[in-house]
C-alpha cells in the first residue's frame, strides 16, 4: 500500500489522501502513519489528508484544521491544538477532556482562579479575562494525579471518590466523582486504588487550559 501512495505523491504533486487508512486494523495503521511521515519528509511535498483519526492527524501533520459542519473552527499545529485548543470543539474532538464550566473570579499573578461546581482550579492566565467571566476549563485525564492521601499543598487538589475503572493495557481509565461532577483520568496501570476508594485529585495548573464560552 506504501507503494502505491508513493507512486500516486510522484504523479500527483499536492495530494489529497481521503482517509487512505480507514480500512486496515490497528497495527498496520500505526506502521503506514510512520510510513506516510517519513515519506512526506523525504519528498517534500505538500499534501492534504483528511481524517476522523485523531491519532492520525496528530502523528501525520504539521499543521491540523478542525472542522465542524464542513467549517474550519481551528487552524494550528498539532501541539497547539492538543495542549492549548482555543474552543470547545476542538478539545472536545481532538483527543479525551474534562471540559469544566466555571466562573473566573480573580487572578494569581500569571494565573487565573476560576471557580467549578467541586472548587477552585488555578489554571494559565488568558488573555483579556476579565472577572466573573464565565469560562470552561479543559483539564486532560493525563495530566490530572490521582492518590490515596491529600497532598501537601492544598491548591488544585480536591476531594473525591473512585466510582469506575477500566484497564485498557497502558493506563487504567478511572471516572471520579468529585462533589457530583465526574472527572476521566489516566493513571499507570500498575495503580492498586480500586473502586469505591476515597481519592484525591490534583492537577499542575499550567497543564489547565481556559477558554471563554
Amino acid at each position: 500500500m506504501l507503494i502505491h501512495i508513493t507512486s500516486s505523491i510522484l504523479r500527483v504533486p499536492g495530494t489529497l489522501f481521503d482517509e487512505p487508512l480507514s480500512n486496515l486494523d490497528a497495527k498496520l495503521r500505526e506502521e503506514m502513519r510512520a510510513g506516510i511521515r517519513k515519506l512526506q519528509k523525504q519528498i517534500q511535498i505538500t499534501s492534504l489528508y483528511v481524517t476522523h483519526d485523531q491519532i492520525e492527524a496528530l502523528a501525520i501533520s504539521d499543521e491540523i484544521a478542525v472542522m465542524d459542519a464542513g467549517k474550519i473552527v481551528e487552524i494550528g499545529k498539532p501541539q497547539d491544538i492538543y495542549l492549548q485548543p482555543k474552543t470547545r470543539f476542538a478539545a472536545n474532538f481532538i483527543g479525551m477532556t474534562n471540559i469544566i464550566p466555571g466562573r473566573l473570579t480573580r487572578g494569581d499573578g500569571s494565573l487565573a482562579i476560576v471557580q467549578v461546581p467541586f472548587g477552585e482550579i488555578r489554571c494559565r492566565m488568558i488573555e483579556s479575562a476579565a472577572s466573573a467571566d464565565r469560562v470552561l476549563v479543559l483539564l486532560r485525564p493525563e495530566n490530572i494525579q490521582l492518590t490515596t492521601f491529600a497532598p501537601a499543598s492544598p491548591k488544585n487538589s480536591w476531594a473525591g471518590a473512585l466510582k469506575e475503572k477500566t484497564f485498557l493495557g497502558d493506563f487504567i481509565d478511572c471516572q471520579i466523582d468529585c462533589d457530583g461532577f465526574f472527572l476521566r483520568a489516566k493513571i499507570d496501570p500498575y495503580s492498586n486504588i480500586t473502586e469505591g476508594d476515597k481519592v484525591f485529585v490534583s492537577a499542575d495548573a499550567a497543564r489547565c487550559a481556559v477558554i471563554r464560552i
